[in-house]
């Protein structure tokens, strides 16, 4: 289970679900004898099959079947759009194989790493001594795990206008180290990245990615324009010096490729703690953590190290807890479906039942057997049909409220919620059930007996 997530046992909600298991089969029991108890018997007998719509008296097992059906058909409407919305969510196809590179976090504490000169002589350290290690491709540093999160930034921009809210710039942050786009296999596309000559005395600079471009300078090089991180008032105006490629820069996710800003660890200016290390190995490269911890208690034995894992790894441990709700939705909906499937054959098989008299009648006055089948699943469809637009109907309040839920109020369009599957699957799931559901009555009306049919009348 990922760390996010966590399960403990709810006694409220136990004690909720178990009066509202009580009360439902209180009702269960009280409803048909108060309506058993105000009926009328003439109005009964004169009901009994005779007519070619069925029994009055089957009209509430109808509609609680109505029912059944449309909740059935929303909770699949939801499960298939969960499904897809979370497969979104889970895709992660960085331009580097995640089972080669090797992640550490190390934790900086703030009294002793208060300055900027003590972060970037630690990072300079860790990655000097370390790629020593026989065997390590490569071994560089990032301030943000792309494999779990990012910071997220709001920038003042040169040449852009965003005085008001709904112009503010907005994208992903990260200090890396200077070898950090190659490991990662992160293209160059325009100008340069980091480099020796970029240090503190330095002019700040910075490097964006084709998003962030694309967005906010639209049309023209974003080469010598100025952006200033908003997060501090110190956070100094820096320059961009380069354009590179897309690439997650906040884990997982389709939705999660935006605009980023990257900016040299050799100009950091202190206040996020934690150090990322990106081990590049060609085999194994779990083989060299316990070097790699070593190294890093050599130069300080009081930091902690720890999310010492491949990075596919860590993705399958992060994003884990997100099959469990899949797996809650597809119970909840199977266990919605199964209830619609026995309450749609109990109606069947009752109106069949309740109707022997008449099928008796028209099988003794030459019906055959289509013509009774015709019938009754023409009963069967129209149940299926009213539960299905009701279902509709609710299903799309449902991804509405599941949308909120999980993206809130970003207005980025996501075509999940909307697709053909999140509908034409559930649909069909349903019909086919529905379907089969209803074949066991009507194949039983049609080897019905006009003889035994008349005689239990």
């Amino acid at each position: 289970m990922p760390s996010w997530m966590s399960m403990d046992m709810s006694w409220e909600i136990v004690g909720l679900l178990f009066l509202a298991t009580l009360l439902a089969s209180i009702l269960a029991s009280i409803v048909p004898s108060w309506r058993s108890s105000g009926m009328n018997f003439n109005e009964s007998l004169k009901d009994t099959g005779r007519s070619n719509t069925g029994l009055k008296a089957g009209a509430f097992s109808r509609a609680l079947t109505l029912f059944q059906v449309a909740a059935s058909l929303a909770l699949l409407i939801g499960t298939v759009a969960m499904t897809n919305f979370i497969g979104n969510r889970m895709k992660f196809d960085p331009p580097y194989d995640p089972e080669k590179i090797l992640v550490a976090r190390v934790m900086l504490a703030e009294e002793l790493y208060d300055t900027q000169e003590k972060r970037i002589q630690f990072v300079r350290s860790v990655l000097n001594e370390s790629r020593q290690i026989p065997g390590i491709q490569n071994l560089e540093a990032t301030t943000a795990n792309a494999v779990f999160f990012n910071w997220r930034s709001t920038w003042e921009m040169e040449g852009v206008d965003t005085a008001s809210d709904d112009q503010v710039a907005e994208g992903y942050y990260a200090v890396v180290s200077s070898g950090y786009f190659k490991a990662l296999g992160i293209s160059v596309l325009e100008g340069r990245t980091f480099e020796s000559m970029d240090t503190p005395d330095s002019e700040p600079i910075c490097v964006v990615n084709t998003l962030f471009a694309e967005k906010y300078w639209p049309g023209e090089s974003p080469i010598g324009k100025r952006i200033k991180n908003q997060r501090a008032d110190d956070y100094p105006c820096r320059r961009a010096v380069g354009v590179v490629s897309d690439a997650k820069m906040a884990g997982p996710g389709g939705a999660r490729d935006h605009e980023g800003v990257y900016e040299p660890y050799s100009q950091y200016v202190p206040g996020i703690s934690n150090v990322y290390l990106f081990l590049v190995a060609k085999e194994n490269p779990m083989s060299f953590a316990p070097e790699l911890r070593s190294t890093i208690n050599r130069i300080d034995p009081a930091l902690l190290v720890d999310y010492v894992d491949t990075i596919s790894n860590l993705i399958d441990r992060n994003t884990g807890g997100l099959y469990i709700i899949v797996g809650l939705f597809s119970a909840m909906s199977g266990a919605a479906l199964l209830l619609a499937a026995i309450g749609l054959y109990g109606v069947i098989s009752c109106s069949v039942n309740q109707r022997a008299f008449e099928f008796g009648i028209r099988m003794a006055l030459g019906a055959v057997g289509r013509d009774i089948l015709r019938r009754v699943m023409r009963n069967s469809l129209i149940e299926l049909g009213g539960g299905t637009v009701l279902g509709i109907i609710f299903g799309a309040i449902l991804i509405g409220g599941l949308k909120s839920a999980f993206t809130g109020n970003s207005t980025e369009a996501n075509p999940i919620w909307s697709s053909i599957t999140s509908y034409g699957y559930p649909i069909l799931i349903l019909l086919v059930v529905g379907i089969a559901a209803s074949l066991g009555p009507a194949l039983r009306a049609i080897r019905m007996s006009p003889t035994d049919a008349l005689r239990d009348e």
